[in-house]
């Protein structure tokens, strides 16, 4: 099987770079027809946000890619070795649903 040469393969292959990132813009920013607002970066701890910014600027990684998996990371990190305790009897762990 030439899994290569599929004529029913209906994907086609960016011609350049800024082809394939305005693909991925293209399809980040469509949410029923309406522009979804960014990924608020400004947020993240000073440390992170640098992280953010080299991957961004040197790897062409869209922001919320990169916040969202480090912001992962964190929260397997922590796991259930603290909690906020919002008021007596409402715990919340640091569990992330990415």
């Amino acid at each position: 099987m030439n899994e290569g040469n599929n004529s029913n393969d209906t994907r086609k292959e960016p011609k350049n770079s800024n082809e394939f990132e305005k693909a991925i813009s293209d399809q980040d920013i469509k949410n029923d027809g309406k522009q979804i607002s960014k990924f608020p970066t400004h947020v993240l701890p000073d440390v992170f946000l640098k992280l953010v910014k080299e991957c961004e600027n040197t790897l062409n990684f869209p922001p919320d890619y990169i916040a969202t998996s480090i912001l992962s990371a964190v929260s397997t990190a922590i796991g259930t070795s603290a909690m906020l305790v919002v008021k007596t009897g409402w715990n919340e762990l640091a569990v992330l649903y990415v």
